[in-house]
C-alpha cells in the first residue's frame, strides 16, 4: 500500500507551526538578552548610539572634555580643528606644523605652513609664533589661531573657541 499524501502534508504543517513558535521564543530570548546587555554595558561607539536612537532611547550630551589644560564644551572647537574645517571647506591642503628653535630648549615655538592651493612653494603662507610655550600642543594651537586670524579676521570665532584662545582672538 502507498503512503497517504494528505497525512504527510499534515505533519509538515505541524512541524512548520512548531518551528514558528520556536522562532518566536528565540526572538523573545534574544531581545531579553539584548535588554540585559544594554543596561550593564555603557554604549560608547557610534553604532551603539545609532542603535540606541532607533530603539527610542534618549542620548545625552557628552559634556565638557579636558584637553591638556583646556576645558572644551561640546559646542566649542580647538583652533587646530577650526583650521582643519576651514581647509576642508576651501579645498586647500592641510596645514603643516613645524617646530622652530627657541632660546630655551624646554619651550616650544611652532611654524604653521599653509600650502598654496595650486602647489606652488613660493606662494605658501608661513606664520610663526613669536612667543614660546610650555607644550607643543599649546604652541600648535596658538599657531593655528594665528593662521585662522590671517584668513578669517572678520568672523567672530571667539564664540566657538574655548577660553584661553577666545581671549587671544
Amino acid at each position: 500500500s502507498a503512503p497517504d499524501p494528505s497525512s504527510k502534508q499534515g505533519k509538515d504543517k505541524d512541524n512548520a507551526v512548531n518551528q514558528g513558535k520556536d522562532n518566536k521564543d528565540n526572538k523573545d530570548n534574544k531581545s531579553k538578552a539584548a535588554v540585559n546587555t544594554q543596561s550593564t554595558q555603557p554604549d560608547t561607539t557610534v553604532r551603539d548610539k545609532k542603535k540606541q536612537f532607533k530603539q527610542g532611547n534618549v542620548i545625552l550630551s557628552r559634556g565638557p572634555i579636558q584637553i591638556g589644560d583646556v576645558t572644551v564644551k561640546e559646542w566649542q572647537r580647538m583652533p587646530k580643528q577650526l583650521l582643519h574645517e576651514f581647509t576642508q571647506r576651501q579645498k586647500r591642503p592641510r596645514a603643516i606644523y613645524e617646530r622652530v628653535r627657541c632660546a630655551n630648549y624646554d619651550k616650544f615655538a611652532i611654524r604653521c605652513i599653509m600650502p598654496d592651493i595650486k602647489g606652488k612653494k613660493e606662494n605658501d603662507i608661513t606664520i610663526t609664533t613669536v612667543e614660546s610655550f610650555d607644550s607643543q600642543r599649546d604652541a600648535e594651537e596658538h599657531a593655528a589661531l594665528l593662521v585662522l586670524h590671517y584668513f578669517q579676521k572678520s568672523l567672530p570665532l571667539e564664540r566657538k573657541l574655548p577660553e584661553p584662545y577666545a581671549s587671544a582672538w
